[in-house]
C-alpha cells in the first residue's frame, strides 16, 4: 500500500513541476488536481476511470495529510459501481477449448474452474495440489518472490474432474 500511494504521489508531483509552476502544497488547486487525473484517464491504455478514481483518493489524502484539502472525494471521476461481465456461451467455451492445445485448455480450465488470479496459477506447484483433499493451496513462494494478494494463503477446492485432469498432467510433466 505504501509503495503504490509513494508511487501516486511521486507521479503527481512529476506532473505538477512539469505543467504548472506550483511551487509549494498551499498553491494547488482543486483544478490541478482535475486536470492530473484527466491527464492520467488519457495517458491510460484503457481510459480506466476506476484507476484514475484511485488515484485522486491517493493525492486527495496526501494533500489533507499536508493540511491543503484542495479536494474532496466527490471532485472524483465516476465509475459504473457494477460494471456488466461477459460470461460465454457453452458453444464459445468450447470453440475456444478446441483451439487450444491440450496444456494451454488444461490452463483455461485451470483459471475457469478455480477463480485463481492469474500469478497464483503461475506459480502454482506440483506440491499445491492435494489430491487427497481435492484441493489447491496457495501460498506464497519465497523463491520466486511470489506472494498472493494481501498474503492470502488458503485452499481453493477444485472438482474430481479439474483433479484428475492436473493428476494426469503431472504423470507426463517433471517440472516442480
Amino acid at each position: 500500500t505504501w509503495v503504490n500511494a509513494r508511487s501516486i504521489t511521486d507521479e503527481f508531483v512529476k506532473w505538477l513541476n512539469e505543467n504548472t509552476s506550483r511551487t509549494t502544497i498551499k498553491q494547488i488547486t482543486s483544478a490541478d488536481v482535475n486536470a492530473y487525473i484527466a491527464w492520467t484517464i488519457e495517458r491510460s491504455p484503457t481510459k480506466s476511470h476506476r484507476t484514475a478514481q484511485n488515484k485522486h483518493a491517493r493525492v486527495s489524502q496526501f494533500l489533507k495529510f499536508c493540511g491543503h484539502p484542495c479536494t474532496s472525494s466527490k471532485d472524483a471521476p465516476r465509475c459504473p459501481k457494477n460494471t456488466p461481465v461477459r460470461v460465454y456461451t457453452e458453444e464459445e467455451l468450447a470453440t475456444f477449448f478446441a483451439a487450444c492445445t491440450p496444456l494451454q485448455a488444461l490452463t483455461y480450465r485451470t483459471l475457469l474452474k478455480t477463480g485463481l488470479r492469474e500469478q497464483e496459477l503461475v506459480y502454482l506447484e506440483r506440491g499445491d495440489i492435494d489430491t487427497a483433499k481435492g484441493c489447491l493451496h496457495i501460498r506464497a513462494k519465497r523463491h520466486y518472490g511470489f506472494s498472493p494478494k494481501t498474503w492470502e494463503a488458503r485452499m481453493v477446492w477444485i472438482n474430481d474432474e479439474l483433479l484428475a485432469e492436473l493428476t494426469e498432467h503431472l504423470k507426463s510433466h517433471k517440472h516442480p
